[in-house]
């Protein structure tokens, strides 16, 4: 366990965590944090939104004393909210004023910001649970105009005009507007998402997979859909031998390159938490807005895996927060029907190997298109990065097949 690096004021307390083993342990330095983590208006909004917390008395931090000791969900795949889509950022700040108001009415402040929320089972969710205060006056606006701001610094290094069609309005109204979360809130609600359009993947999966659609949870016989999905092709060999690959070798976290609408990290997340990346922004969002319903341990990122500025940008004060590969970095990486479409723009299996063993700590199950990717040439890539192809299964249609790789320490 190591104090997490974004924790350098620690007068409140800080976080302890363990990447490897999914744990992470709340270290509490103030009797008023106590007293709200033990009471009903804590729990009540238990994963609902901040995380489920357990107060444990046989742990010693090893980077000091503290009061008390809480045991924390651990959160997979966090999505820092530069990397919100447009809707996203909309949702997110009209989920804080509510986070707010629900404060207010217990006559608590919370000192909190975007950097403290990203997305859990498809909706937004507090992460850092240590700012609250007794409400004395503080301002509410400031949580709000601190990401609205026109000049970037780390804690605003995105322009909100990215976000919000209307920004110069919703800027001037804020800062005109009382301090007041009624007031506020419907300024949010006022927000145009900025429409980006990006056509460079199909929804092929939309027409194919109404059941997605028609059902509200994830039951079984979705499930069984999912798993015997056939797309446009008469058997479901590529569906099923993928989960039938995935069951032998039982992935702890999975990422998708290539996600489409989620189909198969909706599957994927029975299991296990998952994260799927795609250039789209249309498919994300309509992954997003499936994921709302089914709250499934799975999130969506709009994301071009070929753009080393956007895979290597670090955010936060001295990077705290990490760069994509160190957040969405995953025990398995499955990757449908995609390496083809990577390879017509880089022209290079060495690139794309190289990005997928930066996302991937242990296998990967790649779809090979024969006459799209020269096959000599993967399979060497594949050596150089130290991967070994351990199991082959047909895809569809034929002679598309799947290969199970495995990496060699």
């Amino acid at each position: 366990m190591q104090k997490h690096p974004a924790c350098v004021v620690t007068r409140h307390g800080w976080v302890d965590i363990d990447n490897d083993n999914f744990t992470v342990i709340n270290c509490v330095m103030e009797k008023i944090h106590i007293d709200i983590f033990e009471s009903n208006f804590y729990k009540e909004k238990e994963r609902h939104f901040w995380p489920k917390i357990q107060r444990i008395y046989d742990y010693k931090s090893n980077y000091g004393e503290a009061l008390a000791y809480y045991k924390t969900d651990f959160i997979h795949h966090i999505i820092r909210y530069p990397e919100f889509t447009s809707l996203q950022f909309k949702e997110a700040l009209l989920f804080v004023c509510n986070v707010c108001k629900y404060c207010e009415k217990h006559n608590l402040w919370l000192r909190t910001h975007l950097w403290n929320v990203t997305y859990y089972k498809g909706n937004p969710y507090i992460i850092d649970i240590r700012d609250f205060e007794k409400y004395n006056g503080q301002s509410w606006k400031c949580i709000f105009m601190g990401h609205l701001n026109k000049t970037l610094s780390h804690h605003c290094p995105i322009n909100a005009s990215c976000f919000i069609e209307n920004y110069n309005d919703i800027y001037d109204n804020l800062t005109k507007c009382k301090d007041n979360l009624v007031e506020i809130e419907k300024i949010l609600k006022l927000i145009k998402p900025v429409e980006i359009k990006n056509d460079q993947w199909s929804s092929y999966h939309h027409t194919r997979t109404e059941f997605l659609y028609t059902n509200n949870t994830l039951n079984d016989k979705v499930i069984e859909s999912i798993k015997n999905y056939k797309g446009g092709n008469d058997n479901n060999n590529k569906s099923f031998n993928l989960f039938k690959l995935l069951d032998i070798i039982k992935p702890k976290t999975v990422i998708e390159i290539g996600c489409n609408n989620g189909l198969y990290i909706f599957g994927c997340s029975i299991n296990c938490p998952s994260i799927g990346i795609d250039y789209g922004i249309e498919l994300i969002n309509e992954a997003n807005k499936l994921n709302s319903k089914f709250k499934s341990e799975s999130n969506f990122i709009c994301l071009d895996i070929l753009n080393n500025n956007k895979m290597n940008k670090n955010y936060g004060p001295n990077d705290v927060y990490g760069t994509a590969y160190d957040r969405f970095k995953s025990h398995t990486l499955i990757a449908p029907a995609i390496i083809h479409h990577l390879y017509q723009q880089c022209k290079s299996t060495n690139k794309i190997i190289e990005i997928f063993s930066k996302l991937t700590k242990n296998y990967m199950v790649i779809e090979q298109i024969p006459n799209t990717v020269p096959e000599i040439e993967l399979k060497n890539s594949l050596e150089q990065y130290n991967w070994k192809i351990i199991n082959i299964l047909n895809s569809t249609p034929l002679p598309r097949k799947w290969l199970l790789c495995e990496l060699i320490v």
